[in-house]
């Protein structure tokens, strides 16, 4: 299921029948923009704290109850490592929050998932094997944090992050939605959908991404409405416009500067 940012933020979070908080942010790490943990606001339960839940114990987002259901138990929350409020998360943390939940860190994850496998399906196993060797350097990096980044195509801005899309089947980033009022003056401007995976480099410090894409294709691409779903008919509408594969079989992780 492909869920915006949006809509997941400040949604209900627990096990089925018991409710831990609300989520606060999404974090993800920067070579494969895949999700790695969600964070939780306990609220009065344990106030002053922040809850990482890992991608093990994301079991799904309940559309009807409009709620992201959580393998865990107070018990084993109330019992972990605390961790301080926003980025960065040290190594360190994270390998306490592995420790106590019997998780499997994932820069040492081996196989590599099928999902990131996929991702990678296109390039030669020298190459895959690098970006997956660069997950032990990456950094966690907030979801939130990523709105309002400049996005710049090959020729030129193209305008500013308004959201993202989240898978929340595989916990990855599909999608930057993108508004292009910046760029695009009055009826002319809209929003419109481009994969993280399409980037050529992402600057966190200067807050900007660089697109492999032009202008021209950017302002011919499929409308996208963000008060409506993203359907399988318009995703392959949207990657047959750019002449670029489906994300099931994405192309290499940005660099980072």
């Amino acid at each position: 299921m492909l869920k915006k940012l949006q809509d997941i933020m400040g949604c209900k979070a627990g096990a089925e029948d018991d409710e831990f908080g609300r989520v606060k942010d999404i974090y993800f790490d920067d070579v494969a923009w895949a999700v790695r943990y969600v964070v939780l606001d306990p609220g009065r339960w344990l106030p002053g704290r922040q809850v990482l839940v890992g991608r093990e114990a994301l079991e799904a987002f309940d559309q009807d109850r409009g709620a992201l259901v959580i393998a865990m138990t107070r018990e084993q929350i109330e019992s972990g490592p605390a961790i301080a409020e926003d980025l960065p998360v040290s190594r360190e943390a994270e390998l306490m929050l592995a420790k106590h939940y019997g998780w499997v860190p994932y820069w040492q994850r081996s196989p590599v998932p099928d999902w990131l496998s996929r991702s990678y399906a296109q390039e030669s196993s020298e190459a895959s094997r690098r970006k997956v060797e660069g997950l032990a350097d990456s950094q966690l990096r907030s979801l939130r944090e990523v709105e309002g980044y400049r996005i710049e195509a090959t020729d030129g801005a193209i305008g500013h992050v308004a959201d993202a899309v989240v898978d929340t089947a595989e916990w990855a980033v599909r999608y930057l939605v993108v508004d292009t009022s910046t760029w695009l003056p009055g009826l002319l401007s809209r929003h419109v959908l481009i994969p993280p995976g399409w980037a050529r480099e992402v600057s966190w410090a200067g807050r900007s991404v660089v697109v492999d894409v032009t202008r021209r294709q950017v302002q011919d691409s499929p409308d996208y409405d963000p008060s409506e779903p993203i359907d399988e008919d318009f995703e392959a509408r949207l990657h047959a416009h750019y002449g670029r594969p489906h994300y099931r079989q994405r192309e290499a992780p940005t660099q980072r500067r």
